[in-house]
């Protein structure tokens, strides 16, 4: 790394106050519990040193009222809403005090040989090895090293300060003042990587540059308040900061324990009364130092990242770490981030079946969340509730809120490179987004326009207003990439001092099963919806026992049953995994084979579980998960092999299979823009086997075949392919143009340039390496041309039409033929392409750009092998294969996307796309596959101009019917669309949308059944109630039933007969736990018994049919 180039850009980051000591480019590995996480609990003591000058001084007066805004209970001087250790105490939920000690020293000199125009700067010298070799300068250690001068004995000169108390300030002191008094934190590296860890954002950490750092203590809470206010710019000067400190030393003191990051800002905010007081920018600041908490307002412009747009407001005024707008009474910590620090009492609403009221304390402590599952950025919706009229937390704090209402929150974690700046990209699009986003509920989105000009007083969700979130609704519950989430909330309250919502229509889940030829499985359906219970029956073949393991909702597993058995599932977001594995009843259970190697080779835009009877995963940096008995995931992006080297798309497994079993079962499901094509495995003792009827599927499960042979060692390799649905990224408005004013820096990001879709090659591998060898900017700049930087874009997809003339050309695929046996011998396709050879992959043209002539175009949508792969499974075979999606091992792509095919099989197909609502689709005088009534329709074979009809559900009307992104303008009440063939375009995407209506989203439908709690005993903090009468008064026979008990305090339930329960804080709800006491004839009845203990005095609850 260059002088220059580190100086300048540490320089900036080091200015923001936002940025951990070498934050972004200075790491170890992570191991978890080898630094101490933030301090989210118990008591921390600070220290704060006033700071005075010649010509600007810290009064007495000033210094006691600081002294008590810092520390005091309840502090209200000058309108202030409470005081620092008011606000933590109330934000934690009472978990947490901050405390400080003050002093006030005055430094030599002026204010103004301090707050000058220079900025702080970070120096690495090339070769960097350990963390002693970082040095800091600038105005903020200018007044640091002042400081400490003053506080302890410093070349040969005795300290002078004075204690600050709320009794008075003392006289000058001239003893060494003693830091052991004050908290800190233990770091194993440095400098806060350890906190990204913490709360999830681990993708960043494991990529960066090791140095080594010794097993050190930082001081975790120290303030510089000086006297007045700067008047230089953001980043220069004193400018209000939290700033890093580079393990800076304490004259005198233990070298071990070293100043880590501290907080430096003027008494003053633009007052004319030299004595008044303000928390905000100080409980701001606090919450940089202590947690190391991201700026949630608009902070590209301050960094230089303004990508040519105006400064937005990011969150504005709804938190902490946006806007300061009232230094005297500042916001709530937003939703988010209190649940990274533990201080939310967060209720996962993933699962709640529909219907379901979820209540949320007003200004408490409580926090909904539904988050997205396989989510490579960690992304999330938070609810909370505030309201202006009612005071928060042990001391009752009151903070500054714009509005009153449900506050709704979108949130993802890590991903963005630079990511210390989290929402200076305004856009809201699938690449470019605030990491922290509040859901505007007038869906005007006026905080991601110009700084300034939003209107922050109707943006909360509430009856009257806003009573109503999901995907039909305006702003909608969409994850960033346009996809449905399926949540949905309706029936928003009032505001009061808690309020409530529901549970609208879920969507369904998949229930995959792996069983063998002695045990059969009724599932009664293939999908089930979130939160509907279904019953699930077991049945052996005569004479045979078995074990059961399912994972889902509520994880369960037995082992020996012997007969039928009956268990029940939930629907949850998630699918739900059934393994069944069989064995004589007067025998033994299964003996493991010997262990096996497998690798999975996971094509681009698919995932993969798998279950593991006993394996070993392994991860990146060598750590490994034993898996026994259980399902494991894997996710493109997170793979690595045995041999520790990155590797986005390959998985190594080490596993045991049992007698009897000679396959292990592979569970694979498409992401949004992809489908199934097929799986292949293959093995040193087997020949191939391809199973390519999982075409066209969004999910299937197959059998990968082992050997029966338990003793001997084996190996095998599946490799699970998928291919991008025609038209699904080229359709209008479904990837954004590229822009040269635009910084790109997720990996994968889409974005669309002339006639082809782009994908991002800016993984941070890719950064570390070259930011190490000084070759390219450690941030990529504007204006890379995706056409003429290889570098930093792939082409993904091409949108041209289908012109290009492939006769003649290999094909570069092994199509659905089975794979050779015997690599070392087989023939491998296209050994004699050159060098700007051209060659036909899925339907387009490429050109290999290269001399890697295996590289294998389509971001690794081939069924070929990797060098890692070959050399797993014991078979000695170098065919390097890379993504040029996801530049695997750091390599670049080695074939480019020309155009597509104009075969007519290429071009004469089509897909259509049921919405919510739409129950089927049916094409006329085409072929076409549709695996479900909710996947898509495959349309081929067409030759001429075709139509199809669409029916939808009862509530639901119809919004329009879209080709390519484009409404065809079609009345409501149209059930069906003629489509013209067009010869040589590109295949249509065709989109059927439907709007629910009534009480098909809004209100909820009337409860099936009422709920009698009869006469409770109890003693102490215990309860039982014997008789609680489920009554069905829904006008029909019901085969199932829920009810909704609401106690005053979250109970502890340790018997219940007859049902299966949930709690969720203070509610739980139950429902029939067999087939039997759900049926209920018109008024029949059922009686269940339920007890627990309460952590308070006996309140009986309430009992609400569902």
């Amino acid at each position: 790394m260059t002088v220059a180039r580190a100086g300048a850009l540490l320089a900036l980051l080091a200015s923001t106050g936002c940025l951990s000591p070498g934050e972004g480019w200075v790491t170890t590995d992570y191991q978890p519990g080898a630094s101490d996480p933030p301090p989210a609990t118990g008591n921390v003591q600070g220290l704060t040193v006033l700071v005075s000058f010649a010509d600007h001084t810290v009064s007495d007066t000033q210094a006691v009222k600081l002294y008590r805004a810092i520390n005091e209970t309840g502090y209200t001087d000058d309108g202030n809403s409470g005081s620092v250790k008011d606000y933590f105490l109330d934000m934690s939920n009472g978990q947490l005090t901050v405390e400080s000690r003050v002093v006030r020293v005055q430094v030599p000199g002026f204010r103004a040989d301090y707050d000058t125009a220079d900025e702080d700067e970070l120096y690495a010298p090339p070769g960097i090895e350990s963390i002693d070799q970082v040095t800091m300068s600038g105005p903020s250690m200018h007044l640091l090293n002042a400081v400490l001068c003053k506080l302890r004995t410093c070349d040969g000169n005795p300290p002078d300060y004075q204690e600050v108390t709320a009794a008075g300030v003392s006289a000058p002191v001239h003893v060494d003042l003693d830091f052991s008094t004050l908290s800190t934190r233990r770091l194993a590296f440095w400098p806060d990587n350890y906190t990204r860890d913490f709360i999830g954002n681990s993708q960043l950490t494991t990529y960066r540059r090791q140095i080594d750092v010794p097993n050190i203590e930082i001081y975790e809470y120290v303030s510089l308040l000086y006297a007045g206010n700067t008047t230089r710019d953001h980043g220069q000067g004193l400018w209000p900061r939290s700033v890093p400190s580079i393990g800076t030393e304490v004259p005198g003191n233990d070298s071990s324990v070293r100043l880590g990051r501290f907080q430096i800002q003027g008494t003053l905010t633009d007052s004319s009364n030299p004595d008044e007081t303000f928390i905000g920018t100080l409980i701001h600041e606090t919450a940089h130092t202590l947690f190391d908490l991201p700026d949630l307002y608009d902070g590209g412009h301050e960094l230089g990242l303004a990508d040519g747009h105006p400064a937005s407001n990011g969150i504005g005024r709804h938190g902490l770490m946006g806007h300061t707008a009232n230094e005297k009474k500042p916001a709530i910590l937003s939703a988010p981030l209190k649940a990274r620090l533990g201080w939310a009492n967060v209720v996962d609403i993933s699962d709640f079946a529909e219907g379901s009221t979820v209540v949320l304390d007003t200004n408490g402590g409580q926090v909904a969340r539904y988050c997205r599952q396989d989510s490579t950025y960690d992304e999330c919706y938070y609810i909370e509730a505030r309201s202006a009229s009612h005071p928060r937390g042990p001391s009752g704090f009151t903070p500054d809120t714009p509005d009153e209402g449900l506050v709704v929150w979108h949130s993802e974690n890590s991903r963005n490179v630079v990511d210390f700046v989290v929402n200076n990209h305004a856009e809201g699009t699938a690449n470019l987004h605030y990491e922290v986003a509040l859901v505007q509920a007038d869906g005007l989105r006026e905080l991601e326009g110009p700084k300034g000009t939003a209107n922050q007083s109707n943006d909360y969700f509430k009856a009257g207003y806003a009573d109503r979130f999901d995907a039909t609704t305006v702003p909608s519950s969409h994850w960033w990439d346009g996809t449905e989430s399926g949540l949905a909330i309706r029936n928003i309250s009032v505001v009061g001092s808690t309020m409530s919502f529901e549970i609208g229509e879920r969507p369904a889940s998949r229930i995959h099963v792996d069983t063998d030829a002695h045990v059969q499985v009724d599932i009664g359906a293939p999908t089930v919806r979130v939160g509907e219970v279904r019953q699930v029956t077991f049945t052996p073949d005569p004479g045979y026992a078995y074990d059961v393991v399912g994972r889902g909702y509520y994880p369960f597993s037995a082992s020996w049953l012997t007969g039928q058995q009956v268990f029940h599932i939930t629907g949850s977001v998630r699918d739900n995994y059934i393994r069944v594995v069989s064995y004589p009843e007067n025998g033994q259970p299964p003996a493991p084979s010997a262990d096996r190697k497998l690798r999975i080779s996971l094509a681009g835009g698919v995932q993969v579980m798998a279950y593991g009877e006993s394996a070993r995963i392994y991860q990146p940096r060598l750590r490994t998960i034993d898996v026994f008995h259980d399902f494991a995931k894997f996710l493109p992006g997170l793979g690595t092999s045995e041999q520790g080297r990155w590797n986005d798309r390959d998985f190594d497994l080490l596993f045991r299979t049992y007698s009897g079993r000679d396959h292990v079962r592979l569970f694979a499901k498409a992401e949004p823009g992809f489908v199934l094509k097929s799986i292949d495995s293959y093995g040193m003792n087997f020949a191939g086997s391809s199973l390519n009827d999982v075409a066209y599927r969004s999910t299937a499960g197959v059998d990968v075949t082992v050997p029966s042979n338990l003793s001997q060692e084996y190996a095998a390799i599946a490799l699970v392919n998928a291919e991008q649905i025609p038209g699904y990224f080229c359709r209008e408005g479904a990837v954004e143009e590229w822009r040269p004013d635009r910084i790109y820096r997720g990996v994968g990001d889409k974005v669309r340039y002339g006639d082809y879709i782009y994908s991002s090659n800016v993984p941070r591998a890719f950064l570390r390496e070259n930011v190490d060898s000084g070759t390219f900017e450690p941030v990529p700049t504007p204006g890379k041309n995706p056409e003429n930087s290889p570098e930093y874009w792939t082409r993904f997809a091409s949108c041209k039409p289908y012109t290009e003339d492939c006769s003649g050309l290999p094909e570069w695929s092994l199509g659905g033929d089975a794979l050779p046996a015997n690599p070392d011998t087989a023939v491998w396709a296209n050994s004699d392409i050159e060098s700007f050879d051209h060659a036909v992959f899925n339907g387009a043209v490429y050109e290999l750009i290269t001399n890697e002539r295996h590289e294998v175009p389509g971001a690794f949508e081939h069924r070929q092998l990797s060098s890692g792969a070959a050399a797993f499974a014991g078979m000695d075979r170098d065919i390097p294969i890379y993504s040029n999606q996801f530049l695997i091992d750091d390599r670049r792509a080695a074939w480019k996307l020309i155009g597509n095919c104009s075969t007519p099989a290429n071009w004469q197909r089509a897909t259509i796309v049921p919405s919510r609502g739409v129950t089927s689709v049916e094409p006329s005088g085409v072929t076409y596959v549709q695996h479900d009534p909710t996947e898509p329709v495959f349309v081929t074979g067409i030759t001429s101009g075709w139509s199809f009809d669409f029916d939808l559900a009862p509530g639901y009307v119809l919004d329009d019917v879209y080709v390519d992104g484009v409404a065809m303008g079609l009345a409501p009440s149209a059930r069906s669309l003629a489509v013209p063939l067009i010869p040589n375009a590109r295949p249509p995407y065709i989109e059927v949308k439907a709007t629910c209506t009534g009480s098909a989203c809004g209100a909820a439908a009337p409860p099936q059944v009422t709920c009698e709690l009869g006469q409770a005993q109890h003693w102490g903090n215990g309860f039982v109630y014997s008789n609680v009468k489920v009554t069905n008064v829904s006008g029909a026979p019901i085969t199932g039933w829920q009810v909704l008990l609401e106690f005053a305090d979250p109970p502890d339930l340790w018997g219940s007969s007859g049902i299966d329960y949930q709690v969720n804080g203070n509610q739980v709800i139950a429902s029939n736990m067999y087939e039997w006491n759900g049926n209920l004839g018109i008024g029949a009845s059922y009686q269940f018994s339920v007890g627990g203990n309460l952590t308070g005095p006996f309140v009986p609850p309430t009992c609400t049919g569902l």
